[in-house]
């Protein structure tokens, strides 16, 4: 399993993965792009000693089932999966990668039932989206035994210490400049 820790920068662009390859930040998330194009940057991205989680469901070209998880995983090499769909969580988890369930916090039942479903496949991360709902992470906490992450809405250096104060473990962040925090 790879751990995820501090800012995770989320990449939907070949130009900013280049900088992801040259900075510090050792994992990443891909999203919103080609399954052509993801390909490449699993390989480029290996070479560099650098880890690639995938957001499946935001993968053009891949289907977003069990069998595009398992392409994914198998064929691709993605050291992850990322998704707000339970069974491919499960999929990337029976092969051995890294499995983050994302979830929205819309309102009081997408909470109950995103915790429900982190309870019954056990996921490696939850993402909560957005980041700065923290005021709901130590509940989250309490219901579920994953370790937490944040990701969504987040444009300022205050909001990442503020996210990570409350218990996330990290950020996913997709802007470059705040990849570079002083620690």
């Amino acid at each position: 399993m790879v751990r995820l820790k501090g800012i995770i920068p989320a990449i939907s662009d070949a130009g900013v993965f280049e900088k992801f390859l040259r900075s510090e930040q050792e994992v990443c998330f891909l999203m919103n792009m080609h399954v052509s194009l993801v390909s490449s940057l699993i390989q480029k991205g290996h070479a560099a000693g650098k880890k690639i989680i995938v957001h499946l469901d935001m993968v053009g070209g891949l289907s977003d089932d069990e069998q595009g998880c398992e392409y994914l995983c198998q064929a691709l090499k993605a050291d992850g999966v990322i998704s707000t769909r339970g069974r491919i969580v499960y999929t990337a988890k029976k092969n051995h990668r890294t499995a983050v369930l994302r979830m929205f916090l819309i309102d009081s039942r997408s909470v109950d039932k995103g915790i429900e479903l982190v309870n019954e496949i056990h996921p490696d991360y939850l993402e909560i989206l957005p980041a700065i709902a923290t005021d709901i992470i130590p509940e989250i906490q309490k219901q579920t035994d994953t370790a937490l992450i944040g990701g969504g809405l987040i444009s300022r250096e205050e909001q990442i210490q503020h996210a990570l104060a409350s218990g996330l473990e990290a950020v996913s962040c997709s802007q470059t400049a705040l990849w570079y925090r002083k620690k």
